[in-house]
């Protein structure tokens, strides 16, 4: 792909091939990194990353980062290692602010005051502050939000039946035997125990039905 080429003639089945987005996204990395810019910008480009200015990268690349919705983190943790106070994440999608709510106290460690996060479309497009929602969920939620957002659903795991993130985070605060399971398994373990399994059984239980005492979801199912 070059700056010379003609455009195809049928952008969508163009970009359907994976091999064309990743050359278009090679190009376009390569040309941004060729503009003239007062501030610096810099731009992902596969394993690697490119700037407009002369820059350590090293704690940038490589990056062994697949999705964007972590890789972004490794940019802010890099912005703030450099003297970023605030930073502004334009997303729009949930699983990008769980990150940035799981993240924050790491970075505010280093020195971020402020993280500010996009969330919604169009008119109702809104800048959530992330900083003054971690103080109104507590840090220690903070650091059990990441496994508690991917076990009742998120992009790549499906949600619980009729069950959304309200009916979730209710249980939570009802069956608070769980926060330590989400703590640790946020921490993604290479292996889940016997009793943490047996915990969140019982988290489903009680999301379905406050009242039951089985403490299993086996246990709980109507015979039939």
């Amino acid at each position: 792909m070059s700056g010379n080429g003609r455009l195809p003639p049928n952008w969508q089945k163009f970009m359907r091939d994976n091999d064309n987005k990743t050359e278009l996204f090679i190009f376009l990395a390569d040309k941004i990194a060729q503009m003239s810019a007062r501030n610096k910008v810099i731009v992902t480009k596969e394993d690697d990353a490119v700037s407009t200015q002369t820059i350590n990268m090293e704690e940038l690349v490589p990056c062994s980062h697949e999705e964007a919705d972590t890789r972004i983190f490794v940019h802010a943790r890099h912005a703030v290692r450099h003297g970023s106070k605030a930073i502004m994440i334009k997303a729009s999608v949930t699983d990008v602010l769980v990150i940035a709510v799981s993240v924050l106290p790491s970075l505010q460690q280093s020195g971020l005051q402020q993280l500010w996060v996009s969330f919604g479309q169009g008119n109702n497009l809104r800048w959530i502050p992330v900083h003054e929602l971690c103080l109104a969920i507590r840090l220690a939620k903070t650091r059990q939000m990441l496994f508690f957002h991917a076990f009742t659903g998120c992009d790549v795991v499906s949600a619980f039946r009729g069950k959304g993130k309200k009916s979730a985070w209710l249980t939570w605060d009802a069956y608070t035997e769980v926060s330590d399971v989400f703590a640790k398994l946020s921490q993604y373990p290479l292996t889940v125990d016997d009793e943490d399994l047996q915990i969140l059984e019982k988290f489903v239980v009680i999301m379905y039905d406050r009242s039951s005492t089985a403490e299993g979801v086996d246990d709980a199912r109507l015979p039939g």
